[in-house]
């Protein structure tokens, strides 16, 4: 369960706040804008979850939690959408970096709407950017396979809003000439 304010200051920030059930526990996780992230890199942290139905912010570590705390101030938050997924992760080898294959498969709800999740989502877990994105040139696209840098929960609250799908402009990516 994805988690903001009622006038949705982490989203309008970039961040996500995330309780979720995995594996009979409970963890909580802060998502953050990577400054130098060109739109595809995301800072995040993952604490276990002690404290009720709602994340407890202070439970990062400090730098984040100040961040948290700054954007919400005394706001409130509540639950904004949920996900159901079903997932298999794989780490691969490509080119000289360590990347997570994560195949996922579930429903995002919000605002009384759902949507099918059925998902690659490939994410650097270390090395170059640009392996991750040759590996990713390398699938075989088409009316099954498309890309979209579009999160789950950038997805649901576009859900929840009663927005369809919309082109956004890129960012110009951080690669050199080689």
């Amino acid at each position: 369960t994805y988690f903001d304010t009622a006038d949705g200051v982490l989203a309008r920030h970039g961040a996500a706040l995330r309780l979720r059930l995995s594996g009979g526990g409970r963890e909580q996780t802060l998502k953050l804008p990577d400054p130098g992230g060109a739109g595809v890199r995301r800072c995040e942290w993952t604490v276990e979850a002690r404290h009720g139905e709602v994340p407890d912010p202070a439970s990062f570590p400090a730098e984040p939690a100040r961040v948290l705390a700054d954007l919400l101030g005394e706001a409130a938050l509540a639950p904004v959408l949920t996900t159901r997924i079903a997932r298999r992760a794989r780490r691969l080898r490509h080119g000289g970096s360590l990347i997570e294959a994560d195949f996922d498969l579930g429903t995002i709800e919000a605002g009384g709407r759902g949507e099918a999740v059925c998902e690659l989502e490939l994410e650097l877990v270390d090395g170059e950017t640009a392996d991750l994105f040759r590996l990713a040139r390398g699938l075989p696209l088409g009316p099954d396979l498309a890309w979209s840098i579009a999160s789950k929960s950038e997805r649901g609250r576009a859900l929840a809003a009663g927005i369809g799908p919309v082109a956004v402009l890129a960012r110009s990516p951080a690669l050199d000439a080689g």
